[in-house]
Formats: C-alpha cells, structure tokens, sequence
C-alpha cells in the first residue's frame, strides 16, 4: 500500500507540488513526496484521532500538500485518512486518485498521464475567456440575500456550522421524474428550482443570486488530469409568488442554461468586476448555495470491503448550502 501510494503522488506532480514567493511571484515547485503513516489505535478513538489529523493546518511552501495515515482498529479494520489542500484536488481527482492508488496496489499497470496541470495551467493563461460584460451587468441587477436570524449577524464570519438531513424519496422522485421528462428539466434544475422557492419564500426575498458548483473539465484534455479545475457559477434567482411552479421551472432551467455558459469564467474575475461591498460577515456575490453530485463509482478491491466514514465536520463555508447526491431512484444529501 506504501509503495502504490508513494507511485501514484509520484505520477502526478501537483500532488506533491510546493508553492514558493520568488520577486513577488508565486512559483510551483516540486516537493517531497510524503510517506503513508501507520498507527494502531483504539475504535473507540478512532473518530476524534481522526478528526485532529484532518485539522493541522497544510504549509504550501514546505509541503507535503498530500498526506495519508492508515489507522489499524483491530484485527482486520482499518480507517485510511487523506488530508489534501483543494489547490492540487477537486471531487473528479480524488476519485481518480483513489483508483489508481488501489490499482497499483493490485499489482494493475497504471499508465503515466501525458500531461500534468502545470501544462494545463500554460495552456489557460494562453485562452482565458474574455468576461462578458452583459453577464456582469444583469448579475448586477441582483441584491444580496438577507436571511433572517434568530440573533443579530456576527461582524466576521465565524464558519461555525450544523446540518441535517434532507431526501427526496423514492415515491416522491417517482412522482417529479415525469414532470421532469415532460418538461426537458435535469435533476439539478429540479431540485435547484425546490431549493430556491424554500429560501425564496424563508428570507421573503424574490431576487438575489444563488452559487454551485462547477467541474471546469470543458477541454478533453481534463477529463482525467490530477488537480483542481472546480469553479463556481452564479446563478441570479428570480422568483415570483403568483407564478405556478411549471413557469417557475422553466425560468429556472433557462438561468441555468445561461449561468452555465459562463462557467469557465474564473469565480475571482466575476467578483472583481461586480465589485460587490465587502462585508468580512459574508461571502461576497451570493450566500446560499447548491450542488448535486452523481454517486461517487464503486471503487472495489478483491478480499476488502471498502466503505466512506463521516467524518462528523460542521464547517461552514456559507451562510447556507444544500449539498446532494442522486442516487438515481431517490436523492439525499445535508443542508
């Protein structure tokens, strides 16, 4: 398991990349490689061992950006924990990591990638797309979102956070999935359209803009490169009382299908341009947001039952979000 792992970082420079300030200028440098850390602990500390490895804090310039520790709790139970900074890894890369660390620990030939993100990040800097102005001028049509709170708002954003859990049933999915098919909507239109109307209705605000994210694999090349081309759409929110929920669908189907053809504008250039108040109690351009996600592929392993541990984690990184995974028959997820 040490040698695939220590393979597989190889393989991919960004994961064991460092960042060094060089005249002003952030340079990528190429780091150590960090070995996979074995202990042997007690199950009924595993949680909170676990938990404490997940919150050192990562230095980008000494490194190592990726670290792993395989925690033994008995016989033939073991919890593995990753720690990683989001600059080398999004969702897609982290499950490509996972199957290519597992293949090589069967011993599966894995090929080297042809290009690695430090190609892709040349290759940006060469296409940036131009921002839209007239997409920038209709986001600033939309005030920010106030949301009522049962105490007063604190003056920096504490990232202090809870969730629940929310389903949209099997009965119920079997209910939408025709509506859905009848009206050319997408699961995540659907339940975007759901999510705006309960926060629409709880704020008693009828525009404000909502954020999701977004893969940022548009070029082929990317489908299967290490590191992390996740953005953020904004999508603006327009809701309206007296309009029946068809028509309230459809609008948002055609926001959707306009945010997302702005998607590989970078997040940071759109802020920049809509120059939005900075508020250190807030995030900047919208504060609610939402995601839906597929089910992550079965990674197997013959003679290893392999499983997900929550890890229990109540950071917020907004004032409220909606995170889901369609299941297919039913979709589930937190708030």
């Amino acid at each position: 398991l040490q040698a695939a792992f220590l393979q597989t970082v190889s393989a991919h420079h960004i994961l064991s990349a460092t960042y060094q300030l060089e005249e002003g200028v952030v340079r990528q440098v190429q780091g150590r490689v960090s070995e996979l850390a074995f202990l042997q602990i007690d199950e009924s500390d595993a949680l909170d061992i676990a938990q404490q490895s997940c919150q050192v804090a990562i230095d980008l310039q000494a490194g190592p950006i990726l670290s792993a520790r395989l925690f033994q709790l008995g016989a033939s139970r073991y919890w593995l924990s990753l720690l990683v900074h989001h600059i080398a890894i999004d969702a897609v890369s982290l499950q490509q990591f996972m199957q290519e660390w597992l293949q090589r620990y069967q011993g599966v030939s894995v090929s080297l990638p042809k290009l690695q993100y430090a190609d892709y990040a040349k290759w940006q800097s060469q296409h940036q797309p131009s921002l839209d102005s007239a997409w920038v001028t209709h986001l600033l049509q939309y005030p920010a979102l106030s949301l009522p709170y049962d105490l007063p708002a604190r003056k920096t954003l504490s990232h202090q956070g809870d969730t629940a859990s929310v389903v949209l049933d099997q009965s119920t999915m079997a209910v939408l999935k025709p509506f859905m098919q009848q009206h050319g909507l997408t699961p995540f239109m659907l339940t975007l359209a759901l999510w705006q109307i309960v926060v629409a209705r709880w704020a008693r605000q009828e525009t404000f803009c909502m954020g999701t994210p977004v893969s940022g694999r548009t070029h082929p090349d990317t489908q299967t490169m290490m590191g992390c081309f996740v953005n953020t759409a904004v999508i603006p929110v327009d809701y309206v009382s007296t309009r029946d929920f068809t028509e309230h669908c459809l609008q948002v189907k055609q926001s959707v299908l306009a945010s997302f053809e702005q998607q590989e504008t970078p997040f940071a250039a759109l802020v920049e341009a809509l120059e939005p108040t900075r508020d250190s109690s807030r995030s900047p351009v919208f504060q609610v947001m939402m995601s839906l996600l597929p089910v992550p592929e079965e990674i197997s392993v013959p003679g290893l039952s392999l499983s997900p541990v929550a890890n229990g984690q109540t950071t917020a990184k907004l004032e409220l979000s909606l995170d889901l995974i369609d299941f297919g028959e039913h979709i589930q997820g937190v708030v």
